[in-house]
């Protein structure tokens, strides 16, 4: 039985954010790079696994005829189509064009499953665009069971009958290192007095603001691609 509580708080919206945003290089180096793939092979019928509050939803309808999105429990915006289990999909086969799921093949302890299951819907010449993450925190516990390498993924779809597949590495180290300094950042720090938050206020703003332009120089300047934030794959039927 799934135990997951109903209508949680997902990613609402998808949109671009500057410098001073804690966000940003989640924005510039990972969700960009699945917006690019999105407008490039995105077409037709489309599913998304793992919806959520459909957070792509303004990208995607322009690119395709029908967007349907399933999870396993309700969001918090009501956005879910279809509630089910990722692994067992009550839909027709080789129905879709496109199949997306971003940041969810980790939650899934069958995953080996649930790619034979995109596989199953995916049409002839059908689309697989997939990003999971590689440097990032556990998180949605007990449900966060795997990390995926370059060469796990390969193996694995390899397996699920995919013909071939790009594999994009999205961020590098200097990224990976960034994000994990925001999120253990001053942002959270709390203190009754006024005063005090009003300066908290300020400092935030200016360590978010130059953090950002720190690591994303260092991710230009010494680029490192073998401990990415995330991959994104783009597979094929």
């Amino acid at each position: 039985m799934n135990s997951r509580k109903e209508h949680l708080e997902r990613l609402k919206e998808v949109q671009p954010v500057t410098k001073w945003n804690y966000s940003y290089l989640l924005w510039e180096y990972q969700l960009k790079v699945v917006i690019s793939a999105l407008k490039k092979y995105a077409s037709g019928k489309l599913l998304d696994i793992g919806c959520g509050n459909k957070p792509f939803e303004n990208y995607i309808l322009p690119l395709v005829d029908e967007y349907v999105g399933c999870d396993v429990i309700q969001s918090s915006l009501n956005k879910v189509d279809i509630i089910c289990d990722a692994c067992s999909i009550p839909l027709e086969s080789e129905y879709f064009n496109t199949v997306i799921s971003t940041q969810v093949m980790e939650h899934i302890s069958n995953f080996n499953v649930f790619l034979g299951e995109t596989y199953r819907l995916l049409s002839k010449k059908g689309v697989l665009i997939l990003s999971v993450p590689f440097v990032w925190p556990v998180h949605e516990e007990p449900y966060d069971f795997y990390r995926f390498t370059e060469y796990g993924l390969r193996s694995n779809l390899d397996k699920a009958g995919f013909k071939s597949a790009k594999i994009i590495q999205a961020g590098g180290l200097w990224i990976s290192l960034g994000l994990m300094f925001l999120s253990f950042g001053c942002k959270n720090i709390q203190n009754p007095n006024k005063l005090f938050s009003i300066f908290l206020k300020v400092y935030n703003k200016l360590f978010v603001f130059i953090s950002n332009i720190v690591f994303a120089f260092l991710n230009c300047k010494f680029p490192c691609s073998k401990i990415p934030s995330s991959y994104l794959v783009i597979a094929f039927k």
